[in-house]
Parts: C-alpha cells; sequence; structure tokens
C-alpha cells in the first residue's frame, strides 16, 4: 500500500504588494519638488541647480544639481526639500542659446508640492541667454 501525501513544507507565498498612489509621498515637514526637463540637440549644455538663501539672504546656497539631462531626451527628476525654507531654481544653458528653438525644442516644468512654478516648455520660452531663473518658492 502507498501511504498518504504529506503537507506542503511551507505556506503559500503572499500576496505581492500593490502599487501605491503615494509613491511622490514626501516625509513629514517636506515636500515634492519636480522638474520635468526636455532638451534640445545640445542638451549636454544644460543643467540645473536649486538653491535656497544663504546667511546673506541670497540664493546662493545649492541644495540639489543634476547635470546629466541628456540630449533630445525627456527626464523627470523628483527630490523631497524642507518646506521650512525659500527656494529658486535656476537652469543653464553653457551655449547661451537657451533650450529653444535654435537647435530644437526645449524646456522644463518646476512644480513644487503640486504648485506650478516655471514653465518653459508649453511656450518654449527659454530661447536665448546663459540663464533661466525662477521667483522664490
Amino acid at each position: 500500500p502507498t501511504e498518504p501525501p504529506t503537507e506542503p513544507p511551507t505556506e503559500p507565498p503572499t500576496e505581492p504588494p500593490t502599487e501605491s498612489d503615494d509613491d511622490d509621498a514626501c516625509p513629514t515637514g517636506q515636500a515634492l519638488l519636480s522638474v520635468k526637463v526636455v532638451t534640445d540637440m545640445d542638451g549636454i549644455q544644460n543643467f540645473f541647480i536649486v538653491r535656497t538663501r544663504n546667511s546673506r539672504n541670497k540664493f546662493r546656497l545649492n541644495v540639489w544639481r543634476e547635470d546629466d539631462l541628456g540630449s533630445n531626451s525627456m527626464k523627470v527628476f523628483k527630490n523631497c526639500l524642507p518646506v521650512n525654507q525659500d527656494y529658486k531654481f535656476f537652469m543653464f544653458d553653457k551655449g547661451r542659446n537657451g533650450m529653444c528653438c535654435q537647435s530644437g525644442r526645449g524646456g522644463y516644468i518646476v512644480t513644487w508640492d503640486g504648485t506650478m512654478v516655471q514653465d518653459t516648455l508649453t511656450n518654449f520660452t527659454f530661447r536665448r541667454g546663459r540663464r533661466k531663473v525662477s521667483q522664490k518658492f
């Protein structure tokens, strides 16, 4: 006679975790800064810096910098920053011709805690110059 089968040695696996709608949630006391960048064919010339105030109340302290924007690409950068500080966003173009429209249609959109801070992408308004600076947020 054959013996009956034994019980499985382990429990079946649990359900995989589900994706959360709060993937962009920041810790208490911080808010999400989101930067969508669309580069032209000279994207290697572009980089951005987020700055806060120094002891002389000037926006000179770098808190976030991104250099790898690529060319002819679209990237979204996200960072949680403390809400008890003021910031400004600086986009630089080493070629001094802006992000649009000499070498393609580039620009960027900056959003702080769900509120639009600056949009040069919709109307392609960064057309010339070395840098473009947002209002404080």
